[in-house]
């Protein structure tokens, strides 16, 4: 599994005015399909009447704009999801990380392993749940230490046996204990949270693995992780932030 990248870095030379315009034409494409639709049932209410040039007009007219629908929005849907990416960037770059009162690690696995996951032989904790918004995700826990947020998170994503996790939809959940929390490493935390809420709920809706990292002060036994809000609530990161509060029970 690669770093996650910035999620707007390779579109950072789109202009505004080309988002605009874009973005336009894609609402443009849904009013073609009114019009459309429009159409249609004008042939039905006037269906019985004797009007020879009535069936070529509905088919020219229900056609052709279901046709410029379909060409506006599918090649203006890009720039649709990348303005709301952008608004949700703004969003949670303004949004302060979650703090939460911890434990031990060992006490922090036990309460996992309490819910059921279990210890598998590449450390991680385990379990599958079923879920009615997304048939089941599959929840990976480690409970590591470690100093760099970010040479802990590669480690720990390369060292990751999935062979032995069946399923689908995946949710990793990190808890790195340190022993300084320092303000780099709080923001590495903050925008690699960013980043996957934004990544699944606008640029890739259906990717299929999210990971949540949580900085711990060994100290005083805080931890800081992104949370995502009461919005989002079907994507894979609120799975995963619900999963941190019911098992730390948290309210």
């Amino acid at each position: 599994m690669k770093k996650q990248d910035e999620v707007l870095e390779k579109n950072e030379e789109i202009s505004e005015a080309e988002v605009a315009k874009g973005k336009k034409c894609f609402w443009i494409g849904f009013a073609a399909i009114g019009i459309a639709f429009a159409f249609l049932l004008l042939g039905i209410a006037l269906q019985n009447r004797d009007y020879p040039w009535l069936d070529p007009v509905i088919a020219i007219g229900a056609g052709g704009f279901g046709i410029l629908a379909l060409i506006l929005i599918f090649k203006n849907y890009s720039y649709a999801m990348y303005d709301e990416a952008v608004k949700m960037d703004k969003k949670y770059d303004s949004q302060e990380l979650y703090r939460i009162p911890l434990s031990d690690m060992n006490s922090i696995k036990q309460k996992f392993l309490n819910h059921q996951f279990e210890l598998q032989e590449d450390g991680w904790l385990f379990k599958k749940e079923f879920s009615a918004l997304k048939d089941s995700v599959s929840y990976c826990v480690r409970v590591t230490e470690g100093n760099d947020m970010e040479e802990t998170l590669n480690w720990q994503l390369d060292h990751i046996d999935m062979n032995t996790k069946k399923g689908s939809n995946f949710c990793l959940i990190i808890f790195a204990y340190m022993d300084e929390i320092s303000e780099e490493a709080k923001a590495f935390v903050k925008n690699y949270g960013k980043n996957m809420i934004v990544s699944e709920n606008a640029l890739d809706p259906y990717r299929q693995m999210t990971a949540i990292l949580v900085a711990v002060d060994k100290q005083n036994l805080d931890g800081w992780y992104m949370d995502i809000g009461k919005k989002h609530k079907i994507s894979l990161y609120a799975h995963g932030c619900r999963l941190i509060k019911k098992c730390l029970g948290i309210v």
